[in-house]
């Protein structure tokens, strides 16, 4: 799921690093995290809709969120500089 959606966007990052450096990046770290949600929600889709389920994907909504956050804020903001 994960991997696999981001080979092409893989590609065309090594392909525009070459022509427009901080744009490449931002669409890779968008790519990336647009990824990471879409595997996330493929996964919460698998589990049911029992409380306890709802109650995971809630936490595990919040958890990539933060984590997302934590990882992609600081780069985000060095290509912008």
């Amino acid at each position: 799921m994960y991997w696999g959606a981001l080979e092409l966007p893989f590609f065309s990052l090594l392909e525009d690093l070459l022509i427009n450096r901080e744009q490449a990046l931002t669409n890779w770290c968008d790519e990336v995290q647009q990824a990471a949600w879409r595997a996330l929600d493929q996964a919460i889709e698998k589990i049911g809709e029992s409380p306890t389920a709802l109650k995971a994907a809630v936490k595990a909504r919040s958890i990539l969120g933060g984590k997302l956050k934590v990882i992609f804020d600081p780069i985000q903001k060095e290509v912008i500089q």
